[in-house]
């Protein structure tokens, strides 16, 4: 996403952890759990813009339908129009249409099937807010970093460069950073024993060394 843009790649975790209603929870996770192959899709073509938070929190809301819009506020409708030109954009590249009015039966995650009527289990709530928070984080760095590395270095230097990036997310697959690894949820910064986080501390030391303005000591 273009660094200068304000929003997130994906909803904030925090919208899921915060709400003081357990169904809210359910709602938001259910929904998310509904549009977020299309959303990470989203975010590997090119230029993808940043989402406000009023938008995301629409989206999990699942109310976006336009059959009352003429009865809601005039922010609440341009809120329901965002999210469906979000959704609605997110394949059209590909020539595919989303059809937004159909709710599924049941949604998945990582090879299981849960009906869109029940709980979904803590675990499963628990890793929905761990993969948005290191989708966020990940998407946040690399734009940053776009952002303030030099334009001069040579192309030996931003491939080193670029490894030094990749160090930075344990479990990363090189070519997706949009993949993440839930064996490799206690890797990295997020390592238990202090000593194991270093090579992720290390190579985010070596990324900020070529910023501009940064003393790295």
């Amino acid at each position: 996403p273009d660094p200068v843009q304000g929003g997130y790649a994906f909803p904030d975790p925090a919208l899921i952890v915060t709400v003081a209603k357990h169904e809210k929870t359910m709602t938001y996770c259910r929904n998310w759990l509904r549009f977020r192959d299309i959303l990470i899709f989203r975010l590997s073509q090119p230029s993808p813009r940043l989402i406000l938070n009023s938008t995301w929190r629409q989206l999990l809301n699942g109310d976006f339908q336009t059959s009352d819009m003429a009865a809601t506020s005039s922010c609440t409708a341009a809120q329901k129009t965002s999210v469906r030109d979000l959704l609605g954009n997110c394949l059209l590249c590909i020539g595919v249409d989303v059809n937004l009015s159909e709710i599924p039966d049941a949604v998945s995650w990582r090879d299981q099937s849960f009906s869109i009527k029940s709980d979904l289990p803590d675990v499963v709530v628990k890793e929905i807010v761990w993969e948005l928070s290191h989708l966020n984080f990940r998407c946040e760095l690399s734009a940053l970093d776009r952002m303030l590395t030099p334009t001069s270095l040579s192309t030996e230097e931003l491939a080193k460069h670029a490894q030094r990036l990749r160090d930075c997310f344990s479990g990363a697959d090189p070519s997706n950073l949009l993949a993440v690894d839930f064996d490799q949820t206690r890797e990295g910064f997020a390592a238990e024993v202090p000593v194991a986080r270093k090579i992720s501390l290390f190579a985010l030391r070596d990324v900020m060394m070529v910023w501009p303005y940064v003393v790295v000591k």
